[in-house]
């Protein structure tokens, strides 16, 4: 979390000396934020940390991305989707007993107690998955809102302004959206929340697809693969992604982010390197 936070403020600093303005930082944080516990049959052999443990070191850590990012921007929005593993299946547990979860209301307390005026969480209450919104003009909200006769949060998707985006952790959609199965359920997703962009994790692996001319980001995992992945050949390299949203476009530049060469101060270059 600490190379995520490193190199995305890097790049950021980079653009603005060449000339880009930032308004918005979107953290997306899609779930397995903590190991868990349960989840499969090796998992008890692999996990170093309790629940307890990880839930203190993840929110310290995440804490501080939030701190730097308070600090950068004008605003952030830390949008949250719990995901598999932190999914509590023991007798009497409820759907929204979630690790994750536990995490977020942490974070989200810690902002309130710290009394930051320019950090807003986005949390969906239980369910496969949480809608935001990028690049909103509240005051073209209100306009076309009032010429309805509706109040502004009552507008359908297609007449608010800015992007629409679609959150998921995505244990419950098919590796690749490009099989006949995985795309008709992306369909209907797209056509039911009305996206213009869409994220998922779950697999481990990084890649864009499209579906219905909207772009779904398959952000990797930031950790590296276990015995677990292994058995199932699903051997990935840890990896993160970080991308602009302009008022035209929902994805306008992207870059993944490497874990296997930390940046240096004696070679600035390796913070990141672009190839076009």
């Amino acid at each position: 979390v600490r190379t995520i936070s490193d190199k995305v403020f890097d790049l950021k600093h980079r653009k603005e000396e060449a000339g880009v303005k930032f308004d918005t930082f979107h953290l997306v944080m899609g779930g397995d934020q903590c190991h868990g516990t349960g989840v499969h049959e090796d998992q008890p052999w692999e996990t170093e940390l309790s629940v307890p443990e990880q839930l203190t070191i993840a929110g310290d850590i995440y804490m501080e991305f939030i701190d730097r990012a308070s600090k950068e921007f004008p605003s952030v929005q830390v949008v949250v989707q719990p995901g598999n593993h932190g999914e509590l299946n023991g007798d009497g547990m409820g759907p929204d007993d979630n690790i994750d979860t536990a995490l977020y209301m942490i974070l989200d307390r810690r902002v309130r107690d710290r009394g930051y005026d320019n950090v807003r969480f986005v949390r969906s209450k239980g369910g496969y998955f949480t809608n935001f919104r990028m690049r909103v003009d509240e005051q073209e909200d209100i306009e076309t809102a009032e010429s309805l006769g509706v109040e502004p949060h009552e507008l359908p998707p297609d007449l608010q302004s800015g992007h629409r985006a679609h959150l998921r952790h995505g244990q419950n959609s098919l590796e690749h959206i490009g099989t006949s199965a995985g795309k008709k359920r992306w369909l209907q997703w797209k056509d039911q929340h009305k996206f213009d962009i869409a994220y998922r994790g779950h697999y481990h692996s990084f890649r864009i697809e499209r579906i219905g001319c909207k772009n779904v980001i398959e952000s990797g995992a930031i950790v590296p693969p276990s015995d677990f992945e292994e058995s199932l050949a699903e051997w990935e390299e840890p990896a993160a992604t970080v991308h602009g949203v302009s008022d035209d476009r929902a994805l306008t530049w992207m870059y993944p982010l490497d874990f296997t060469q930390p940046p240096t101060e004696e070679n600035p270059d390796d913070i990141m390197d672009i190839a076009l």
